[in-house]
């Protein structure tokens, strides 16, 4: 029956679906009442990407029109097109062109893209590609705003993802349920799917509508790139495949009583350690019974742990703090490390420019998120006011130089944050604004 189905689907939607059981994941999802009921026949005929997007009945609801309709942006293609060709040969970094064009090569030979070789720029709408690096790592972004190609896309519901506050809830309800002896003898790691948005296609209409351009370094010009799979970059994307996400995290949770999260990607698993084993057997088997690919080797293959590293902060399940075993969220050595070695360069220069403020101030934001306390807020103010678009010289003053200074000794003690048992009394504190208190003399 698989068979026959991957036969029946568009020629570029057999490549990209290949390995995937579609009637399998089907039953899955209506055996155990998922609410996303139109899931998988979205799949086999590629996914939206512009217009209205279907609703899941997973998401909460919320209106976002789209701003353009597609016959508008197509008018104005005429026009911008013309401008993205011109911005994408005009690029200054030679070396992360040469990558991107080594990247966009692969995708090609896998399937996931072909180049449009008659592509009559004035007949489509335009996406641009570059390289962004991400440490050692080249990601591959294709911008569908550029062109207007985002704007046309519109949904009635809210994205929700699983961030670290869905696991530490996890963890506060076996903590407040189960006792403090709950977390003993637990473990966790993550599992990241490989190429995600390149394991499912995009629908005809879409991909004969939709351009990429991009930079070939052999040629010296630009070529134009026509998408097989989901392109990262697009909104619609973005919906599709939490989509599909969000359904392997169900069929875990219902299917096999796994205790874990789904972040786009990522999932992060959590077990008694007794148990692990057939914890990681089950969801390993879950995705590859499904055809999903996954890291099963490389650093992203990571085994059973009391640390667990994931979506950049550690999960530590067996925290040591005043004797006690705790869990606690905190931060990664290596991130604590390229902070502190960023904010000491700063206070050494003695200068910053606007744009290093406004990306320090970011970091460090999501880096008092998971760190106790509030004794950063003020410093954080200040670098607010460093990174504001009135400030004129990028030489630093001697009290902006003290809350660099404060801000890197912070980052080196900040603690962790504790995940504990929830009150779940209601308390009614009751406050006169107006009262100043008695002299208490007697």
């Amino acid at each position: 029956q698989e068979s026959v189905l991957h036969s029946k689907l568009e020629p570029h939607l057999q490549s990209v679906l290949s390995g995937k059981r579609l009637l399998l994941l089907k039953e899955m999802l209506q055996e155990l009442e998922y609410p996303d009921s139109n899931l998988v026949d979205e799949i086999c005929q590629g996914f939206k990407l512009s217009g209205w997007l279907p609703r899941s009945n997973i998401f909460p609801q919320a209106l976002k029109r789209p701003a353009r309709s597609m016959d508008a942006v197509r008018n104005m293609a005429k026009g911008l097109n013309k401008n993205i060709a011109k911005q994408v040969a005009s690029h200054t970094d030679e070396d992360l062109a040469t990558e991107v064009w080594a990247l966009t090569k692969e995708e090609l030979d896998k399937g996931w893209a072909w180049v449009d070789e008659t592509c009559d720029s004035e007949q489509h709408v335009l996406a641009k590609r570059f390289g962004l690096r991400q440490g050692t790592k080249t990601r591959l972004i294709d911008d569908c705003s550029v062109g207007g190609f985002n704007s046309t896309c519109g949904s009635t519901e809210k994205l929700k993802i699983h961030a670290i506050d869905e696991m530490a809830a996890y963890i506060a309800w076996c903590l407040t349920t189960m006792g403090n002896s709950a977390m003993e003898g637990v473990v966790g790691k993550t599992y990241d799917l490989k190429n995600a948005y390149k394991q499912y296609g995009v629908c005809n209409a879409d991909r004969s509508i939709l351009r990429i351009a991009v930079w070939n370094p052999d040629l010296k010009k630009v070529q134009y790139l026509g998408l097989n799979a989901l392109p990262f970059g697009a909104v619609g994307s973005v919906n599709s495949f939490l989509r599909v996400s969000m359904a392997i995290w169900y069929i875990g949770v219902r299917g096999l009583r796994l205790c874990w999260t789904a972040f786009f990607d990522d999932y992060t698993l959590i077990s008694k350690q007794t148990c692990s084993s057939s914890a990681a057997v089950a969801a390993e088997s879950l995705f590859q019974l499904l055809g999903v690919d996954f890291a099963k080797e490389g650093k992203k293959a990571v085994p059973w742990g009391t640390q667990v590293c994931a979506l950049g902060v550690k999960l530590d399940l067996a925290a040591s703090i005043n004797g006690s075993k705790q869990v606690t969220i905190g931060h990664t050595e290596s991130r604590v490390n390229e902070l502190c070695q960023a904010l000491e360069t700063i206070e050494q220069t003695q200068v910053m420019s606007l744009k290093e403020a406004e990306k320090l101030r970011g970091r460090l934001q999501w880096f008092e998120t998971f760190a106790g306390g509030r004794v950063a807020q003020q410093a954080l103010r200040s670098l607010s006011r460093m990174a504001s678009t009135g400030r004129k010289s990028e030489t630093l003053t001697a009290s902006e130089l003290s809350t660099i200074r404060f801000l890197r000794e912070r980052v080196i003690c900040a603690p962790p944050t504790r995940i504990s048992a929830t009150s779940l009394q209601t308390w009614l504190v009751f406050t006169d604004g107006a009262c100043e208190g008695e002299d208490m003399k007697t």
